[in-house]
């Protein structure tokens, strides 16, 4: 099975290649948990790609605050009589830590001063 995936993946890695331009790779929501997996490049000058991690806090790994706010067994049930950032509590969410947003609000304070767009 892995040497069929291989395959397939290096297959599409030829397509890429016949593009003849940049490609950026990145993980997705099934990457490794636990974060690092933000940053920002600049393809052209003028341009610069800020990269999120929506998981970088994984509620998975935040059982007991998980368990603070939803008493369901079933913790991909929402917590009862709970409306807006209330439905958040679910077990399969994910969110962003401070140093995360930090680093975010920092790149957006840099494009101000620059002439890059974001």
């Amino acid at each position: 099975m892995l040497d069929q995936a291989e395959q397939v993946l290096d297959g599409l890695l030829g397509e890429f290649d016949k593009l003849e331009r940049p490609v950026y790779h990145m993980l997705g929501i099934h990457g490794p948990e636990g974060g690092g997996s933000y940053y920002a490049f600049e393809p052209h000058p003028r341009w610069r790609v800020v990269v999120v991690d929506a998981y970088d806090v994984s509620v998975l790994l935040a059982v007991q605050l998980l368990a603070q706010h939803n008493p369901n067994k079933n913790k991909n049930t929402p917590p009862p009589r709970s409306s807006g950032t209330g439905q958040r509590w679910v077990q399969f969410g994910g969110g962003a830590s401070s140093a995360q947003l930090q680093w975010l609000e920092q790149q957006v304070q840099d494009q101000d001063h620059s002439a890059q767009g974001i």
